[in-house]
């Protein structure tokens, strides 16, 4: 793609092009609040913020990526109609487990109501 590019289109975000030229699949729900299931594979949220952005009592979202040659892709682009909320991510095969084990030192994912 990017041989072919107008300058004008690789300066634009990553979300908006995939939206635009990437593909698209729809996500029915946000499992466990952390993560939507595309292409029979679990993307997690990049963070818990992302479910702030969205519509009251809604967690249908829209869902674009850009695959490579060989039709892997390493995100995905989440939107509610006309709205980005974020980015979901691939842990490469990861339990759900591992995942939370690595995510309590991230500092986004650390529980705010302890106390």
């Amino acid at each position: 793609m990017k041989e072919y590019a107008t300058p004008k289109v690789l300066q634009m975000p990553r979300h908006i092009i995939a939206k635009h030229f990437g593909y698209k699949a729809k996500a029915k729900q946000i499992r466990r609040n952390q993560y939507v299931k595309v292409s029979g594979q679990e993307w997690w949220l990049e963070s818990p913020d992302l479910l702030r952005k969205l519509e009251p009592g809604s967690y249908n979202l829209d869902v674009y990526y850009i695959p490579d040659q060989k039709g892997e892709f390493e995100e995905v682009y989440l939107w509610q109609g006309e709205k980005y909320i974020g980015r979901g991510v691939s842990y490469d095969g990861l339990t759900w487990l591992a995942w939370s084990v690595r995510r309590r030192t991230l500092p986004q994912w650390r529980h705010r109501s302890s106390g």
